[in-house]
């Protein structure tokens, strides 16, 4: 796969190195509504990682890979049904995954692009983002739309689901040292 790279419009010595994310204080959520559009339904993901790297000169890369079998959304038997062929068909595509392809920080709020892979699909997407950073703690919270046929989850009876599907996504990325690798 072709990595590319963007470069960060801000001041960079605070980001630039190694991340990884945390998943124990990030979360990959989800949310809809089905039944003609009366019941709200939430989900989540539970099983992820990923990383980020800031080059000294701002150019940043990074990945996101979601274990797709790691769907919950509370209720067991639409859990198997997602992860079934109809939906996220988890036993050949065992992953969703983020590609990075820009990230910019901004004085308000901040955008991340990339692309997002589902079924063998690729989807464009463009998100404002908060973005903020500590020493050795960086948090990205982003919310965006994933349209539901365009990312192959093509089981959808008129009005039992959404056309469009609400993704999100907050990371808490820790600073790697050279301990970590």
């Amino acid at each position: 796969m072709e990595t590319q790279t963007s470069t960060i419009q801000a001041p960079t010595t605070t980001l630039s190195g190694d991340w990884r994310v945390d998943p124990g204080r990030s979360r990959v959520r989800f949310h809809t509504r089905a039944m003609f559009g009366l019941l709200p339904v939430l989900g989540r993901f539970e099983r992820f990682g990923g990383a980020l790297h800031v080059a000294d000169t701002g150019q940043a890369t990074g990945d996101l890979r979601i274990e797709s079998a790691s769907i919950r959304t509370g209720i067991s038997k639409r859990d198997g049904h997602l992860r079934t062929e109809d939906f996220f068909h988890a036993d050949a595509y065992p992953y969703l995954t983020f590609k990075l392809t820009g990230l910019r920080t901004g004085s308000d709020i901040g955008e991340v692009t990339g692309t997002l892979g589902i079924r063998g699909k690729t989807l464009p997407i463009r998100a404002r983002a908060a973005i903020a950073d500590a020493d050795s703690e960086l948090q990205i919270d982003a919310r965006f739309p994933v349209d539901h046929d365009a990312a192959g989850l093509g089981w959808a009876k008129p009005g039992l689901i959404r056309k469009v599907i609400d993704a999100d996504v907050q990371l808490t990325l820790t600073r790697e040292t050279a301990n970590d690798v």
